[in-house]
């Protein structure tokens, strides 16, 4: 352990720790986090001597770098660093309310209350939580964590036997239908950094904090200027973006030092070294400047970094290692692969419909006078743009054979921020969307579910481009025959014993003259039954 090294070689700085330690093999470096109770009065000469015994730690042929942290918190910073933790380390414990989680501190002693339901306890005490987390906070921090887990006496349940089942379920498939879309990118140019052999992922793709991504795209926004409390670090700013979306990007370059007065000071050197250092540093210095001057807008590039979440902006932001530059190949033109119609459903099972068969008064059948099979789709959408907007409930009715034969509904994890009046739509609760699969998710059973099917609905070509978005790295494709549900109602009504002419946008009058009853509160579901019962009814009453 390097802390118990580090403790070994500064007996007096018992209170330092290594937070964390990052192998990145393939492009050889190793990046280390150290913490102090406070680490703005240590001694630049005592933070050069701990760098250096960190660095003679690793191996030669390693790049490492040491980053100094202050070990301080406020019951607040606390809460939010157990929070964190629980998301990255505890993920079966993340759902936790954060109103049942009270933190003290006083001096170097922290006390973590939890209040939570009768399983959850029972859960944490079978993985030996509160032991696991004080542990591990021994060595995060100089402090001395205790950890009380109770029973709540107000507890309420949340999620029912079968949302759990479905839970797990659904993290299941996250596992395995981890994103798999790459760029494809072509004559990679070293810039800044070590050259970049691996194939990047799209910018859309990218759904949390990673300690190591490979991205493409443009540059834009680009800024450059020295850091505020230290001119010898340069920070680079820019937006990188492609076909699929945006994110920030950060490069910092540290230059070498250049005074000579300094040199000697932090240094052995003679007069005549240290001049001749001051000058082969200066070179240097030039060499990066102008390497990150030549970073500008509307460059392509590919990036390898660091993702995590910017405080400020919450929001995800990459710290990039290295940099080249690259010719990118448009989506158009990346290799597709090509799936078969799955042969079962597996997170979305389609309702069957029992309809019954209109009589007349002579109790004769009546048939229809459809000549095609279709599925009426509704989906919600948050808008039209793939690069940000998102899809957060879908219903697709089935009509085969002149009947309604099935629905498709499922609310759908956007994976974004929405909140509740925009719920309320789909009638969903943000605390329900956890146990709802997201779009990727969804594919296979809906690909299944509209395969050789003609849809009818509104917006479609909007809603089928989202979807192909998605479904194409997979090897599926919505090409299905897209049919205007304006024109093929209107189309039926003339065709119709039907005299009464409806407002075609307004799906409460359409319900009205063909005589649909449909109770429900959720839109997409409302609107596709009663256009698909609509259809059956029209069609019915051909002339």
């Amino acid at each position: 352990m390097i802390v118990e090294q580090l403790w070994e070689k500064f007996p007096d700085l018992k209170d330092i720790r290594v937070r964390e330690v990052v192998v990145d093999k393939v492009a050889r470096r190793i990046s280390c986090s150290v913490s102090l109770p406070d680490s703005n009065n240590i001694s630049p000469a005592n933070k050069r001597e701990i760098v250096d015994f960190v660095k003679s730690t690793v191996p030669a042929n390693f790049h490492c770098s040491v980053t100094f942290f202050n070990d301080k918190f406020t019951e607040l910073s606390f809460k939010k660093f157990f929070v964190d933790t629980l998301k990255a380390k505890y993920p079966m414990f993340s759902f936790l309310n954060k109103e049942k989680i009270s933190v003290k501190i006083q001096g170097k002693h922290v006390d973590v209350q939890l209040l939570v339901g009768p399983v959850m306890k029972g859960n944490m005490e079978t993985a030996n939580f509160a032991e696991d987390f004080c542990n591990y906070c021994k060595s995060y921090t100089s402090y001395s964590v205790f950890v009380q887990v109770e029973e709540d006496a107000n507890y309420v349940p949340t999620l029912n036997l079968d949302d759990q089942q479905k839970l797990v379920k659904l993290s299941i498939k996250k596992e395995l239908l981890k994103p798999a879309r790459y760029f494809e990118v072509e004559n990679v140019q070293k810039h800044v950094g070590k050259i970049i052999g691996t194939r990047a992922m799209y910018i859309g793709d990218v759904r949390g904090a990673s300690q190591s991504a490979v991205l493409c795209g443009t540059v834009s926004n680009k800024t450059l200027k020295a850091s505020k409390n230290n001119s010898s670090l340069q920070i680079c700013n820019f937006t990188l973006t492609d076909e699929s979306g945006n994110i920030p990007c950060v490069m910092f370059v540290r230059f070498e030092m250049t005074d000579v007065t300094k040199i000697l000071k932090s240094s052995d050197s003679t007069q005549k070294q240290a001049e001749e250092l001051s000058e082969k540093n200066k070179a240097i210095n030039d060499k990066r400047m102008k390497k990150m001057m030549d970073i500008f807008d509307t460059m392509q590039v590919i990036v390898r970094g660091k993702i995590g979440y910017n405080d400020f902006s919450q929001r995800l932001e990459m710290v990039v290692f290295d940099l080249c530059k690259c010719t990118i190949k448009p989506m158009s033109q990346q290799p597709k692969a090509v799936a078969k119609v799955p042969s079962r459903y597996t997170l979305v099972h389609p309702q069957s419909f029992e309809e019954h068969h209109q009589l007349s008064f002579v109790a004769e059948m009546v048939t229809s006078n459809l000549q095609q099979d279709y599925v009426v789709v509704n989906a919600q959408l948050t808008g039209n743009n793939l690069a940000k907007d998102k899809l957060f409930g879908i219903c697709c009715v089935k009509i085969s054979k002149g009947r309604i034969a099935e629905k498709f509904f499922t609310v759908v994890n956007p994976e974004i921020h929405l909140d509740d009046n925009q719920l309320a739509s789909i009638g969903c609760g943000v605390d329900k969307l956890q146990i709802y699969p997201t779009i990727t998710e969804i594919i296979p059973d809906l690909f299944k579910f509209l395969h050789g099917y003609d849809v009818v609905g509104i917006n479609l070509v909007n809603t089928l481009n989202m979807l192909n978005y998605y479904a194409i790295p997979y090897g599926y494709s919505f090409n299905n025959k897209i049919v205007n549900e304006q024109d093929f109602l209107l189309q039926l009504l003339e065709n119709s014993t039907i005299s009464k002419r409806p407002n075609l946008g307004k799906v409460e009058e359409i319900a009205k003259v063909c005589k649909v009853v449909y109770e429900g509160n959720v839109e997409c579901d409302r609107h596709a039954t009663i256009v698909a019962r609509s259809i059956v009814y029209l069609s019915e009453r051909a002339l």
